[in-house]
């Protein structure tokens, strides 16, 4: 089930994510979980022919974000990685880190 997330304190979440990885669908080169931006760059790099215009798009995105535009990029990554990930995002939860929309009966919204 995806639930709504509210991410609260981003460092601490960063700091969750250390030691996770992620491979490059396409070569199986590793690359730290975060930032994003790594493995994205990767793609770009050595991958680009490959990519649908989907993937291009969404890559052509993270070009010169800063401040912000930046941060706000990294929430909506974390966003969509925590309703792929649901044992990251316990820990998070139970790190207080983020919090999950529940309504007055418990249930996640």
């Amino acid at each position: 089930m995806i639930a709504q997330i509210f991410v609260g304190d981003l460092s601490n979440l960063i700091a969750l994510l250390e030691g996770e990885v992620i491979y490059c669908v396409h070569c199986g080169r590793e690359f730290a979980l975060f930032p994003p931006a790594l493995v994205v760059q990767h793609y770009a790099d050595e991958h680009w022919e490959r990519l649908t215009e989907v993937e291009r798009k969404s890559s052509e995105l993270w070009e010169g974000l800063e401040g912000e535009a930046l941060v706000a990029a990294h929430m909506h990554f974390f966003v969509k990685l925590m309703n792929m990930r649901p044992d990251l995002r316990l820990r998070a939860i139970e790190a207080g880190a983020m919090t999950e929309a529940r309504g007055e009966d418990g249930t996640i919204q």
